[in-house]
């Protein structure tokens, strides 16, 4: 196993709250989890940039909720992406980010975060990238639509940069980071 399993302590960068960063295949599929989840996934700004075109407008189903972390877990036992939840103190899932595949010189992450939890995102991004660097990732990258201003300031604030337009989906933005050996070890 060449990415291990790891917990990061975070804080949010309005409120100082504590919380942290956890593989994803350690959080429970309770019913109160998969609530969270369904529920942070049906909220407009969450559902309007990831799902309203993969649910055709329904809802977030309850069923996506276990069937993402049963995808998780997957993820970590056989080594092909990582996805982390971001817990609050007491436990419950505050929003998530993930590295979608093993592609160490340029893989695409994601994340997405309740409206709760402003002011966590950019921090759970730069936790993940740190500890994609420490297990050997070289480069990251991600597309967000055009009009998606409040994620371009996550990938920015993280240490992202813009570099062109999506040559596959029009309306898309690429950032990439790729670690900067000398002038900022595990750093973007």
């Amino acid at each position: 196993m060449w990415f291990k399993r790891q917990s990061k302590p975070i804080q949010n960068a309005l409120t100082g709250a504590p919380y942290f960063l956890q593989s994803l295949d350690s959080v429970d599929a309770t019913d109160d989890q998969l609530e969270r989840i369904t529920s942070i996934c049906n909220e407009p700004a969450v559902y309007r940039w990831l799902f309203e075109s993969r649910y055709s407008g329904q809802p977030y189903p309850g069923s996506s909720a276990a069937e993402w972390l049963s995808w998780g877990a997957d993820g970590w036992i056989n080594q092909t992406h990582f996805a982390f939840a971001v817990l609050n103190a007491e436990g419950r899932v505050a929003a998530a980010c993930d590295i979608k595949d093993t592609n160490r010189d340029s893989a695409e992450i994601g994340y997405w975060s309740g409206a709760a939890h402003r002011g966590i995102m950019t921090n759970a991004v730069q936790a993940m990238l740190e500890l994609g660097l420490e297990a050997g990732f070289r480069g990251f990258f991600a597309e967000v639509h055009q009009e998606n201003l409040q994620s371009r300031g996550v990938l920015t604030r993280a240490g992202l940069q813009l570099t062109e337009r999506s040559p596959r989906r029009p309306f898309y933005l690429i950032y990439e980071c790729v670690m900067r050996m000398r002038e900022h070890p595990g750093s973007c």
